[in-house]
């Protein structure tokens, strides 16, 4: 029997849930297709695909669904589908079975054995009731087993839940601006009018777990948001740049900080182990940690990246005949940097300046691609139990401060729960995640800092 997973959209799970969803659906050829800005977390995700594909991108607002749908989270739905459509019409037409799931679905109960699958009909759709914990909390109709997020069917079935995205919209269908006509019971009668049966998977239940990036239904908020806002020219990177232009401190008061040496660098303690390797700096400055490094060890090349370009011109007349390369990065990603390149990769005094979640989760996510596999991330951040500073405002870890208009202490983020870090890490893709809470040094904006080390699995 020939079966074939699919998911829809961007990756939003973590090494948890693919375990999970490994252990209770199977490990069957996998197939995804999300948006051109989402491949890269699906392919730093570890989820095994057979293949990947880039869904086309489309203007809302020129759709029929635009029509009958606005923008707020829970009645739209478009991208869901959009990102489905696409998958179901690249992946091959050689299955018995498809199971259409999700990436961030934890399922508590059941298994999808050979066994259940040889005993499913053909122009079936089969969907599990809606029992888990999160949807309780939705007070929706329990008896409703039709949802876009986990279903089964033939080849027949999944050709029909593709045509739903564009062919159902396309019909001059009035009563879809009525609440009561969700995108469920509009799949229901798609499905009805193309002779397609709908039965329960009984033996199914889960919860689905966003892991803080979204709020339930609301991808279209999301995908519009991360599109608008997260590149380069977004309102606080634009701010930064200008700030940072001329270039910054060194911070040699710095050098004198002892958990600077055996916290932030003490793995370098065991010399010989870096030998012929290559670390990065990230948000070098002027160059401080990098020279500090190859002090320390006997590396291949040391580099340095940041966001100034005062500082990077400052860098590379200054340290011309010092073995690092030099890169000024956009603000949002380094893809000025090579991928599986870096050994050790090291920042401080740096990701607490900056209070958008959205893109320091950017940033670390892109410094993980270029960590060679088995690679450490050690890097510090501002800690304490409250968001008060005389220094200006202080964000939650999680929060999006766009809005920000200072950089450099005068706004900041500061990480109030050691989870919260571990969690995200986590959720990105490290292992390994161990963290260090000690006083903050000469740093009036945080009361403590917290050391992070993070590994790239192997």
């Amino acid at each position: 029997m020939n079966i074939a997973i699919i998911l829809a959209g961007p990756y939003r799970g973590n090494s948890t849930i693919i375990q999970n969803h490994n252990n209770i659906i199977g490990n069957y050829d996998t197939y995804a297709s999300c948006l051109s800005h989402y491949k890269d977390d699906w392919l730093n995700s570890g989820w095994h695909l057979k293949n990947l594909f880039e869904t086309p991108s489309i203007d809302f607002n020129k759709t029929n669904w635009s029509k009958y749908r606005n923008n707020e989270p829970g009645q739209c739905g478009f991208w869901q589908f959009w990102n489905l459509k696409n998958v179901i019409d690249n992946t091959p037409n050689v299955y018995d079975w498809y199971i259409k799931s999700r990436c961030d679905l934890n399922f508590t109960y059941g298994n999808i054995t050979e066994e259940l699958l040889s005993n499913l009909k053909p122009n079936t759709l089969y969907c599990p009731k809606l029992r888990g914990v999160y949807f309780q909390t939705q007070h929706w109709d329990f008896d409703i087993s039709l949802n876009d997020q986990f279903f089964i069917g033939d080849r027949n079935v999944m050709n029909v839940v593709s045509d739903f995205v564009t062919n159902y919209y396309n019909k001059n269908r009035h009563e879809l601006n009525h609440g009561e006509f969700s995108n469920e019971n509009c799949l229901r009668e798609f499905l009805n009018e193309n002779e397609i049966k709908i039965d329960i998977l009984d033996n199914i239940i889960y919860n689905k777990d966003h892991n803080g990036v979204t709020i339930p239904s609301g991808m279209i908020r999301f995908q519009l948001e991360k599109i608008e806002s997260m590149n380069s020219e977004n309102k606080y990177t634009q701010m930064q740049k200008r700030a940072y232009s001329l270039g910054t401190s060194n911070h040699e008061e710095h050098n004198s900080n002892e958990d600077y040496w055996n916290i932030l660098l003490g793995d370098l303690k065991d010399k010989t182990s870096w030998d012929g390797k290559v670390a990065l700096d990230f948000a070098c400055g002027k160059g401080r940690n990098v020279s500090n490094m190859l002090t320390l060890c006997d590396w291949d090349r040391v580099d340095g990246i940041d966001l100034s370009i005062g500082n990077i011109n400052h860098n590379k007349e200054t340290y011309k005949n010092q073995n690092s390369g030099w890169y000024c990065n956009n603000g949002i990603d380094v893809s000025e940097l090579m991928s599986n390149e870096y050994d050790f990769i090291m920042s401080t005094i740096a990701l607490q300046h900056i209070p958008v979640y959205d893109i320091r989760k950017s940033l670390i996510t892109d410094l993980l691609r270029t960590l060679k596999p088995g690679g450490l991330f050690s890097f510090q951040m501002g800690y304490g139990n409250d968001l008060k500073s005389d220094l200006g405002p202080r964000s939650s870890y999680f929060e999006n401060c766009y809005e920000a208009n200072g950089t450099n202490s005068a706004w900041d983020v500061r990480v109030q729960n050691e989870e919260d870090v571990i969690t995200d890490l986590t959720n990105i893709g490290f292992i390994n995640i161990t963290t260090e809470i000690r006083e903050s040094y000469s740093d009036s904006g945080h009361p403590q800092w917290i050391y992070v080390k993070a590994y790239k699995k192997i």
